[in-house]
C-alpha cells in the first residue's frame, strides 16, 4: 500500500492506494469494505453525486460524496485521482485513462464539487500509481487528439529515438490547474504501474492482469 503525503494531512480523510498483492481484508476494516461505493468504470466522463443508499453506479467514472463513506476506484495503468475539500468536507474519486482525460472527466468532477459549494483553491488532489511517461508509448494518431495541449506551455511528449511517450499525469495536473486547483496542492505518487511489478499493468500484461483498489473515505 502507498499513500499521498498531501492527503495524510487530514484527520477527516482516509485513503489507500493498494498494490496488487495487498490483501484488502487484512489492510482494511470490515466496515470500510462494507461501506465502499463502487463504479462500473467505462472510460466515460460521467460524474455522480453519491446517494447514501446506493453502493454501485453504472457507466460512471467520477463520484463525489459529502457524507461519511468510502469510494473505490479500480485501476491497471489508468490514473486513480482523489480530490478533497476539507472546508466543505467533500471528496471526489476519478478513474481517468486517456479517454477520460480527453472527455474532460476532471472538469466535470470539479464542476460537481463547485455545485456543492467547493472552491478550487481549497481542493487537495492526489494521483495514485499509474503508467508514466517512461512506459506509455503512443502513436502519432494518438498525439493528434491532444495537439492543442502539447504546446510551449505544457510538454506532454518525451522522445526516445523514433518512439514517443505520453505524460498522462502532466495532462491531468494541467487540467486541474486550469480549473483553479493550485499546483502545490496536487500530489503525484511517484510509481509507474508498468515499471514496478508491485502493480497491475494492462499495457504490460494484458486484460487479465488484475486490478488494484484505490480507496478513500470521509470519516
Amino acid at each position: 500500500m502507498v499513500q499521498s503525503k498531501q492527503l495524510l494531512n487530514f484527520s477527516t480523510l482516509k485513503h489507500y492506494f493498494l498494490e496488487k498483492n495487498d490483501n484488502e481484508f487484512s489492510i482494511l476494516s470490515d466496515s470500510i469494505i462494507a461501506n465502499c461505493i463502487r463504479l462500473e468504470q467505462t472510460h466515460s466522463n460521467n460524474v455522480v453525486i453519491a446517494n447514501k443508499n446506493i453502493k454501485y453506479y453504472k457507466s460512471t467514472d467520477g463520484i463525489v460524496i459529502n457524507f461519511e463513506s468510502y469510494i473505490s476506484i479500480r485501476t491497471a495503468d489508468c490514473l486513480p485521482i482523489f480530490l478533497y475539500d476539507s472546508k466543505k468536507n467533500v471528496l471526489a474519486g476519478i478513474h481517468a485513462g486517456w479517454k477520460g482525460l480527453y472527455r474532460n472527466i476532471i472538469g466535470n468532477t470539479v464542476k460537481v464539487m463547485r455545485n456543492l459549494g467547493c472552491n478550487a483553491l481549497d481542493i487537495r488532489s492526489a494521483i495514485g500509481p499509474h503508467i508514466r511517461s517512461c512506459c506509455y508509448k503512443i502513436t502519432d494518431e494518438f498525439l493528434e487528439l491532444f495537439r492543442n495541449y502539447n504546446n510551449e506551455n505544457i510538454h506532454l511528449i518525451k522522445k526516445n529515438g523514433t518512439n514517443k511517450f505520453f505524460d498522462l499525469e502532466k495532462l491531468a495536473s494541467f487540467q486541474m490547474t486550469e480549473l483553479g486547483v493550485l499546483k502545490k496542492n496536487i500530489d503525484i505518487v511517484p510509481y509507474c504501474t508498468s515499471c514496478d511489478s508491485r502493480f497491475c499493468s494492462y499495457r504490460k500484461n494484458g486484460a487479465n492482469c488484475g486490478r488494484m483498489l484505490n480507496i478513500a473515505g470521509i470519516v
